[in-house]
């Protein structure tokens, strides 16, 4: 983040290097922490707060616009693994954040204040002892905040209207009590005033979410209760006609955003709907009368429409300048003049500017990944499937450079099933592979998200079946006009159990298969984790499965293991709590009880997925190698190809031996 006053421009496109030879990436280049984090601007639009790291270590710096310099505000080493989780301004001159410092095994929170002094431009930084969270910081009251805070875990929440100085005191005597906390509410939000205004409650007896409002008298009134899976409500705030602008799905297919009468508990006219996609979120504009944006997913792309004007210009000429980029503003001031936004593809990782919108000028502030400036990365590209029983489908295709190419098509099927999607964002896993020669096919089969109710349902209870039948659906489209020598399934979570399926279904289409952090056995997802002496539990692993009886057995692979022909690596996370670490350990049993070539990595620290860089680094590296290895490839073509390959190689074999990284079990599959 040194340099990043150093350029000025009008908008102008960042170069790329396209010399004809192929640059060979390595995997710690690509999985590396933010080297440019977040942003966020102050309501005067005069000083940005930010956090990034810098070879590891965690910088949270404060940039001056008009003086054009930087100050460090807070460091923490690479080794201290601290990790920023909130930031934002409470005025002009301090802003607070949260850090967690994650050890193996326990997370450790820490909440601060920093002061900056205008006259002698010297800061304070204090930390916070206050249990609780902050729920607005009111950008429109200075130095004010609404904050929720709790003397033990025991006690009751109560929420102020607080001077910021009390929560270094953790006294709230002399504070503003907020008068109307519910018992039951899990959480609480403020409307475009930043008064609270909004509550719900989950009720896990009845697996139930109620929806709350706060009226003129003070006094809590319900607005909808429902079935959180089954159906989408989402206030975003009052318009000026005194109705609810809601996102929701209850009266329509599609998630759209409607007009909501609270009181007679109907909803009214669509304010905005998109033919064929659903609404993620959307947003009212600074009065709080008109919804101002509405977001969503366009085959595979992050969309906005903007209904004001100056934000449609300010649209219109970023993309203007970076064309097939998607973009977001991070952070704006109060006058919505000046703002900062990220803008990024599948093939660009994120790079944040400053905007003025007075000079229509912008500044670059810096890369999510500073490693891999100016690369050339491959593009992702949206395929059109239609089913046998006539459903459209999206797929995502990511194919290397020409001269890259080993031919070999790997099929990534997502996690979920349900409610989960793979869409065009820079994705280092799909990029670290199309860099070293793969062509990588991601699906959004039936019970994806982002399609509408009709679609997400189709997904249910269709482990190996449906979901499956659609990814080959679209393996074979795919394949029909590109000449593939070799044909994988790698997969993540339910991604892992149906790389494994898609091998059993198909064993003449796959060559080899990488199951990670999987469910391989589906009977026990309902008996594991004592969940099974929980009802609401098994009856919301049903909707997502199906009913728990035997018909399980004949869509489980830890059953089906006698079909499995082709090579299989399994990788797990000892502490997983999603997909436990005994369905990785029953599959690699079976397997070597029927001799299949089969081989395990289980990370010693890691979860549902990696929360270390090194064992994210090394599984990946793992991965390229297991494959070449079965298929016979030859190594991975680019510049400084040799080197990278020695490294990666040194990576492998020392985390092998490393039993901090890799665990190996002693005890035995039943």
């Amino acid at each position: 983040m040194s340099n990043m006053f150093l350029l000025t421009l009008l908008l102008a496109l960042f170069s790329v290097d396209v010399s004809a030879q192929h640059k060979l990436l390595s995997v710690e280049s690509l999985f590396v922490k933010p080297t440019f984090g977040y942003a966020q601007l102050n309501s005067l639009g005069n000083k940005i707060a930010v956090y990034g790291y810098e070879k590891g270590d965690l910088r949270i710096k404060l940039l001056d616009l008009h003086q054009g310099d930087e100050q460090l505000i807070f460091a923490a080493k690479k080794n201290e693994n601290v990790h920023v989780k909130t930031l934002f301004w409470l005025d002009d001159n301090i802003f607070y954040f949260e850090t967690r410092h994650k050890n193996n095994t326990a997370n450790q929170f820490n909440k601060w204040l920093v002061e900056m002094n205008n006259l002698t431009q010297d800061f304070s930084l204090r930390r916070i002892n206050s249990n609780g969270y902050v729920i607005d910081p009111l950008p429109n009251e200075a130095k004010k905040l609404w904050y929720a805070t709790y003397k033990g875990r025991r006690s009751k929440l109560k929420i102020y209207k607080t001077d910021y100085r009390a929560l270094l005191r953790d006294n709230f005597s002399n504070e503003v009590e907020f008068e109307s906390t519910l018992t039951d509410a899990n959480d609480y939000k403020t409307d475009a005033n930043h008064q609270i205004r909004f509550s719900h409650t989950y009720d896990e007896e009845k697996d139930e979410v109620t929806y709350r409002y706060l009226d003129a008298d003070k006094k809590w009134q319900s607005l909808k209760t429902l079935d959180p899976l089954e159906n989408e409500f989402t206030p975003i705030g009052f318009l000026k006609n005194g109705k609810l602008a809601v996102i929701t799905n209850l009266n329509s297919d599609l998630k759209s955003v409607y007009e909501f009468d609270v009181n007679t508990q109907q909803l009214g006219k669509v304010l905005y709907q998109h033919p064929n996609y659903d609404i993620e979120s959307a947003q009212l504009d600074e009065k709080g009368s008109s919804v101002l944006s509405a977001s969503y997913f366009e085959q595979g792309k992050w969309q906005t429409e903007y209904f004001d004007e100056k934000f449609h210009y300010y649209k219109k000429l970023i993309q203007q300048t970076f064309a097939d980029q998607q973009f977001y503003f991070m952070s704006h001031n109060q006058a919505r003049d000046r703002f900062i936004f990220k803008v990024f593809s599948s093939d660009q990782v994120g790079q944040i500017y400053f905007f003025d919108a007075q000079t229509k000028q912008a500044m670059y502030l810096g890369s999510e990944n500073n490693y891999i400036q100016n690369v050339k990365f491959s593009p992702t590209k949206t395929i059109k499937v239609e089913t046998s029983d006539k459903q459209l489908i999206e797929a995502m295709l990511t194919r290397p450079q020409l001269e890259a190419d080993n031919h070999v098509l790997l099929v990534m099927p997502h996690g979920g099933p349900v409610g989960v999607r793979d869409w065009k964002y820079f994705n280092p896993e799909v990029q670290y592979l199309v860099n070293r020669g793969y062509s990588v096919l991601q699906v959004n089969y039936r019970g994806s998200d982002g399609y509408g109710k009709k679609f997400l349902d189709e997904g249910r209870g269709e482990f190996g079946k449906t979901i499956e039948r659609d990814i080959n659906t679209a393996v074979k489209q795919v394949t029909s006009t590109s000449n593939y020598q070799h044909i994988c399934a790698i997969g993540a979570s339910y991604g892992g159990y149906s790389a494994v399926m898609l091998s059993i279904l198909h064993p003449s289409v796959y060559q080899c298969v990488i199951a990670r952090f999987g469910v391989f056995d589906l009977p026990l997802i309902f008996s594991d984790r004592n969940s099974k002496l929980d009802e609401k539990v098994t009856k919301r692993w049903a909707r997502v499965v199906g009913k728990n009886d035997e018909k399980l057995l004949a869509h489980s692979p830890v059953y089906l293991s006698n079909k499995i022909q082709n090579p299989v690596l399994i990788t797990a996370g000892r502490l997983d709590k999603q997909a436990s670490f005994e369905h990785s350990n029953r599959l690699k049993y079976v397997l070597k009880m029927h001799k299949a070539d089969v081989e395990s990595v289980y990370y010693k620290w890691s979860g549902h997925g990696h929360s270390q860089l090194l064992a994210q680094q090394h599984e990946l590296a793992y991965i390229d190698d297991f494959i070449r290895r079965k298929l016979n490839l030859p190594p991975p073509i680019g510049e400084y190809s040799s080197d990278i390959q020695a490294r990666e190689a040194l990576l492998i074999k020392a985390g092998l031996a490393d039993p901090d990284l890799v665990f190996i079990p002693n005890n035995r599959a039943p």
